[in-house]
């Protein structure tokens, strides 16, 4: 569902018992992560909307001046053999 007044979405990915990491940002409010990920393991994901430019959102990817509150949870993706 799209955000009002988001310019587009940052998505993140974490591996279980890993740290956030910023792996995409898109204007589309659906996301296809095409990575070679670790069958087996559990992965978590979040998406956080933005207002303004992608690059200005990867450049602060990890700012809290410039996203506020961060999902410490995130959805976790269990990744099947």
């Amino acid at each position: 569902r799209a955000v009002s007044g988001a310019s587009g979405y940052a998505v993140y990915r974490k591996p279980s018992g890993g740290s956030w990491k910023m792996i995409d940002a898109t204007a589309s409010t659906s996301y296809v992560d095409k990575a070679s990920l670790d069958a087996g393991k559990t992965y978590y994901y979040t998406v956080r909307p933005y207002a303004g430019s992608e690059s200005q959102a990867t450049a602060d990817k990890y700012s809290a001046r410039y996203w506020g509150y961060f999902d410490s949870e995130g959805v976790p993706i269990r990744i099947r053999s």
